[in-house]
């Protein structure tokens, strides 16, 4: 890792030009080379970034995604500002684009909709079955690539285990597009349940995961309720009259 002196980093800033900004960690800028460019900021105090920061989990993540044959960002350097709490990463980024910003235009067609969401939940279930864990997952940090496959971006929340993920986790990997109002618009259009139900195919878990998936589901978040509530009934065994 690099470090670099505070005027070094101005003038490294002041050529780029800023990519996205957001409530997570961690500020991007688009270089002239048209590599990126992500800041962390360290936090003050005792904290789990003191001992291992959001530059290094960037790093080790992209290197482990690679390992996993899974598209993400290359790593191309690594650095930290000498005086301040600053770090970062340089990277390739990856050809395509998010799928909120493809949902969200209205260029899109219905079947290039329902082919990006189809995809996007049968993407989601391989991720777990890999046993990876982005706790952060939604529309804007998943990847539309040329070929039509998928790749991940934005990775200091990505975590990694050595067998496929627990119901829990699954589940609760469904909650971060409920945040945001656009993502949640796209998955309701397209049918949560229908989307819920595409990834159970994929997943291919029994009977017994499928329904403990599914009721770890439903609190949390009303219309993930309400899709859960729904596939639970369809899944029910028919009383004899």
């Amino acid at each position: 890792m690099k470090t670099l002196q505070p005027d070094e980093y101005l003038r490294l800033v002041e050529e780029a030009r800023v990519a996205s900004s957001d409530r997570k960690p961690g500020k991007v800028f688009r270089c002239a080379d048209g590599c990126y460019i992500k800041l962390f900021r360290q936090k003050r105090g005792l904290s789990s970034t003191l001992y291992s920061p959001y530059m290094q989990r960037f790093c080790r993540a992209a290197r482990r995604l690679a390992e996993l044959g899974i598209p993400t960002v290359r790593v191309v350097d690594a650095f930290r500002v000498k005086g301040m709490r600053q770090h970062a990463v340089k990277y390739e980024g990856l050809a395509g684009r998010p799928l909120r910003a493809h949902l969200n235009d209205p260029k899109t067609t219905h079947v290039e909709r329902d082919r990006l969401l189809t995809g996007h939940a049968r993407f989601l279930a391989m991720l777990h079955e890999k046993g990876v864990y982005f706790r952060a997952i939604h529309l804007n940090n998943v990847i539309d690539l040329p070929d039509g496959s998928f790749g991940l971006i934005d990775l200091a929340d990505c975590h990694f285990f050595d067998q496929p993920l627990s119901e829990w986790r699954r589940a609760r990997n469904f909650k971060p597009p409920m945040r945001y109002d656009v993502d949640r618009q796209a998955l309701e259009a397209f049918g949560l349940d229908r989307f819920i139900a595409t990834y159970l195919e994929a997943a291919g878990l029994s009977e017994r995961s499928r329904t403990r998936f599914l009721a770890d589901l439903a609190p949390l978040h009303p219309s993930l309720g309400e899709a859960a509530t729904i596939l639970l009934r369809h899944a029910a065994p028919a009383r004899a009259t």
